[in-house]
C-alpha cells in the first residue's frame, strides 16, 4: 500500500495551492504592514514636525515670559523708588506743615506774652501812680496835722514808720 502517482501528484497539487494561498496571505500581510509602516513613519515625521514647532513656539514663549518679567521687576523697582519719593515728599511737606505750624505758635505765644508784659507794665505803673498820689497826700495830711510819725514807703504801699525790734533766737541762751 503506497499512493498512486495520481493521488501523490494530487496532494502536491493541493499543497502548492495551500502554498501558494499561505505565500499570498503573507505577501498581503507585507503589503499592509508595509503600507501601515508607511503610515506609522508618515505620522511620526508629522508629530516631529509638530514637536518642532512646538519647541520652537516654547522658545518664543519663554523668551517672551522673560522679557516680561525684566519688564515687571524693572516697573517695580521703578515703582519703588518713585513710591519712596513720594513717601519722602510726603513727610517733607508734613515736616514743614509742623514747622509753620510750631512758627505760628510760636509768633501766637510770643504776641500774647508781649501782650501780658506791656499789661503787667502798664498795671504797674497805674499802680506806681495810684501810690505815689497816696503817699503825697498823705505826707501833706501829715503836714497839716502836728506830731504824726513820718511815713515809710516800703514795697509800693504806704505804711506808718514803725520802730524795729531784734528777732528772739529760737536758741536759748544766746
Amino acid at each position: 500500500g503506497g499512493m498512486s502517482e495520481k493521488q501523490e501528484a494530487e496532494a502536491l497539487r493541493e499543497e502548492v495551492t495551500l502554498a501558494h494561498a499561505e505565500l499570498q496571505r503573507v505577501r498581503t500581510y507585507r503589503e499592509e504592514l508595509s503600507e501601515t509602516y508607511t503610515e506609522e513613519s508618515q505620522g511620526v515625521s508629522e508629530m516631529e514636525q509638530e514637536v518642532a514647532v512646538m519647541s520652537h513656539q516654547v522658545a518664543e514663549l519663554q523668551k517672551e515670559c522673560d522679557a516680561a518679567w525684566e519688564g515687571h521687576m524693572a516697573k517695580a523697582e521703578e515703582d519703588e523708588e518713585s513710591f519712596a519719593a513720594a513717601i519722602a515728599g510726603e513727610w517733607c511737606e508734613m515736616r514743614e506743615a509742623f514747622d509753620a505750624q510750631v512758627a505760628e505758635r510760636g509768633a501766637k505765644l510770643a504776641s500774647a506774652l508781649a501782650e501780658h508784659a506791656r499789661e503787667a507794665r502798664s498795671s504797674r505803673d497805674a499802680v506806681v501812680r495810684e501810690v505815689t498820689v497816696l503817699r503825697g497826700t498823705l505826707e501833706g495830711l501829715s503836714k497839716q496835722v502836728p506830731n504824726t510819725p513820718r511815713v515809710g514807703f516800703e514795697a509800693g504801699f504806704a505804711v506808718p514808720a514803725t520802730p524795729r525790734t531784734r528777732p528772739q533766737s529760737a536758741r536759748p541762751g544766746t
